[in-house]
Formats: C-alpha cells, sequence, structure tokens
C-alpha cells in the first residue's frame, strides 16, 4: 500500500510539473516532456482493455486516461457530438457504425484536452497498443527530433500505420479542432485525421518502425487486429439516422435533396441500410 501511494504521488507530481511547463508554453518535445493522453474507445464492458490501460501505466507513468465515448450507447453518442459544436456529415463508405463516431468524437476530445490544458505536445494514444519500453521512448525521441525540424509547416505527425498513435503540438492540435468545428465530421477517424484533403491540415509521417531490429524490440505492438475491437460489433448507422444527425447539427441541410443522404437510399430496405453488415454503396 505505501509502495502504491508513492508511485501514485509521484505520477501526480509529474502531471502538475508537465502543467506547469504547458502553461508557460515552452517545453521542447522530449519523451521526457511530452503528456501521453489515452481514451478507452467502445463499450464500457469490462474485457482486455484494461489490461492495455495497465501496460500504459506501467510503462509511461504519468499517462492520462480519459474516458472514451461509448460507441454502444446511442444517447451518449448523440449528446457528445450536440456538445462538441461539430457538425456531422458523413462517415467513410463501408465504415457508418456508430462506434466509427463514437471513435472520431473520442479523438477530438483527446486534442481538447491537449488544447483545454495548453500542452506543447501530446502524444494522443488508442487503448490497444502494447509498449515495449525502452525501445517506446526511443521512438518518441525520434519523433520529437523529426517534428521539431518541421515545427512551423507540420499539423500533426503519424506514429502507426493508422490513428493508434499521433503526435501534435499545440499549434496542430488547435488548428485541427477549429478546422473540425468549420467542416465537420466527413470520414472515419483515420482519414480524417491522415489525410490532408479533408481538414487541409498538415500531416507529417514517422513510421521508422523497422529500423528496430526484430519484433521484440519494436516500441509496440498491435494488441489487437485493425478493425476487430468493438467498434465493427458496434450498430450500423441507417440512412435516417444519418440525415437526422445531420439535421440536429447543422440545419442547412433542410436544404439539401434527402437531407444530404445519398440517391435512392430513401427506401430503407430497398438499400438493406438496416441490420446489415454489408459494405453501402
Amino acid at each position: 500500500m505505501v509502495a502504491l501511494t508513492h508511485a501514485l504521488n509521484k505520477q501526480r507530481q509529474r502531471i502538475v510539473e508537465q502543467t506547469k511547463l504547458a502553461s508557460k508554453g515552452t517545453a521542447n518535445c522530449s519523451n521526457a516532456s511530452v503528456v501521453y493522453v489515452a481514451a478507452t474507445l467502445g463499450s464500457d464492458s469490462k474485457d482486455d482493455r484494461s489490461e492495455f490501460l495497465r501496460g500504459y501505466q506501467q510503462a509511461l507513468p504519468g499517462v492520462r486516461i480519459l474516458r472514451g465515448v461509448n460507441g454502444y450507447n446511442h444517447t451518449e453518442a448523440i449528446a457528445t457530438l450536440l456538445h462538441t459544436g461539430v457538425p456531422f456529415y458523413n462517415l467513410s463508405g463501408g465504415g457508418r457504425y456508430w462506434g466509427h463516431l463514437a471513435n472520431i468524437m473520442t479523438h477530438y476530445n483527446m486534442l481538447m484536452h491537449q488544447v483545454e490544458h495548453r500542452i506543447p505536445y501530446q502524444v494522443t494514444m488508442e487503448d490497444d497498443l502494447v509498449v515495449q519500453q525502452p525501445y517506446f521512448s526511443i521512438y518518441i525521441n525520434g519523433a520529437c527530433a523529426a517534428y521539431e525540424r518541421k515545427r512551423d509547416s507540420l499539423h500533426l505527425l503519424q506514429l502507426s500505420q493508422y490513428s493508434e498513435l499521433i503526435m501534435t503540438s499545440l499549434a496542430g492540435a488547435r488548428y485541427i479542432t477549429e478546422k473540425m468545428r468549420k467542416y465537420g465530421i466527413r470520414k472515419n477517424v483515420d482519414q480524417q485525421l491522415l489525410d490532408h484533403r479533408v481538414l487541409g491540415h498538415r500531416v507529417g509521417r514517422h513510421l521508422n518502425l523497422y529500423k528496430f531490429s526484430s519484433p521484440t524490440e519494436r516500441p509496440f505492438r498491435l494488441g489487437r487486429r485493425t478493425n476487430k475491437g468493438d467498434i465493427g460489433k458496434s450498430r450500423m448507422l441507417s440512412w435516417a439516422e444519418m440525415a437526422l444527425l445531420r439535421l440536429v447539427t447543422d440545419p442547412r441541410t433542410r436544404a439539401l435533396a434527402s437531407y444530404g443522404n445519398p440517391p435512392n437510399t430513401d427506401m430503407c430496405r430497398a438499400t438493406k441500410c438496416m441490420n446489415s453488415r454489408k459494405k453501402l454503396k
């Protein structure tokens, strides 16, 4: 108990020191100064997610763990969407699930955490990575060096194949969240954050994971296969729900044909958009 209390006190002190540096806006990017933020994604059910988060706490003392948006609770997802002020327009084809909507709002909230706490550099993590030290710290130091070389021309640095791990400066997080409130949700989180054409932000890539000689020396690995988590198990959004989300977040969509839905989707049964997991065209 004494050891646990001591560890918790050290973690709190590190967060206080990070916040002081952030408030001054003077911290240089390094593994020691970066703030790590992770969030639980998907449902509130207890599964291997808690094991991943414990791994984060052991490997990254001071990691901040936020509660993600629950994609199984549609009321919570709608309430969060309305609270953020981010308009909804679309999701990527074949990925129109409540879990994808919850995922992108969770990432928005993590970036807003950086903005609200004025964190100079933040590494945003999904909840299914297995961090391997000391190689992870080495990798982040290399990412910091890459980011600082292009700090004035970069908003986001991609550190994994998809959006499991990203780095943002404070200016980058501000830019991305502002553009999301302006242009809205148009794609799933990977395309929304990593494709510069969606928001007009500048994206860099630091993906030299394979410079580490063996899998055991790589900075992290995925704890689950891609698209095998909670997101794909959530219910698919119907076309009617898509239209209603547009209407409640941007009244201008009332002027659009079918309220912004593709042609010939008004007859739900004809397009198999209810209780179907087939890709929608």
